[in-house]
């Protein structure tokens, strides 16, 4: 069972863009301390440029989140 969502990547092409939406546009709260995360409850949304890595920019089809794991029964 899945507790909690602790975190998901977003990859962008444009942080600032993608940090107004979120922040501005859908009402996440920015965190105080990174300017590309943003909360939803506990929920981290990070935001990234995969090219500023080296990394192809794809849009992300299915979301792979970051999470705590309960026990399992």
């Amino acid at each position: 069972m899945i507790s909690q969502l602790d975190f998901i990547g977003i990859p962008s092409q444009d942080a600032e863009r993608s940090r107004s939406f979120y922040v501005e546009t859908l009402g996440l709260r920015p965190d105080e301390h990174s300017r590309f995360e943003a909360w939803v409850g506990e929920t981290c949304f990070g935001i990234w440029e995969p090219e500023k890595f080296g990394m192809e920019f794809a849009p992300q089809k299915n979301g792979a989140p970051a999470r705590s794991v309960g026990s399992l029964r």
